[in-house]
């Protein structure tokens, strides 16, 4: 796979907004169809084919919309738990961080740094 053919798949893959298994056998059927191509332009590329955005176009097109709805909506609710998931844990990272140097100063007030020894002699 030349250069050319390398960048007009990768423009294609980019334009796919989910990429469940449909999508990658699609994909892969078309990364092989252009492997099989021996052009080195662009425009022949997009003659051959159509345009990134046509080809995405085109596969919505025969695609069930309930399956690209569910699709769209598992994708969404993966999005919001990792947010959520990450934004728990940042959470739970400064309070550790808090309790950690809430323990330092404490430990800091605790131990003097200086005292003074004041020695008596007991007769």
């Amino acid at each position: 796979m030349n250069k050319t053919n390398k960048q007009f798949y990768k423009d294609v893959y980019n334009l796919f907004p989910i990429h469940k298994q449909k999508e990658r056998n699609y994909l892969n059927k078309l990364k092989n169809q252009i492997d099989e191509c021996e052009i080195d332009s662009y425009e022949q590329l997009e003659k051959l084919f159509g345009t990134p955005i046509d080809i995405v176009k085109a596969y919505y097109d025969t695609v069930d919309s309930q399956y690209l709805i569910k699709a769209m909506q598992m994708k969404k609710i993966i999005r919001s738990t990792c947010v959520t998931l990450i934004t728990f844990a940042l959470f739970i990272s400064l309070w550790i961080i808090h309790i950690y140097n809430q323990a330092y100063e404490d430990f800091q007030t605790a131990v003097p740094d200086n005292y003074y020894e004041v020695i008596e002699e007991v007769d």
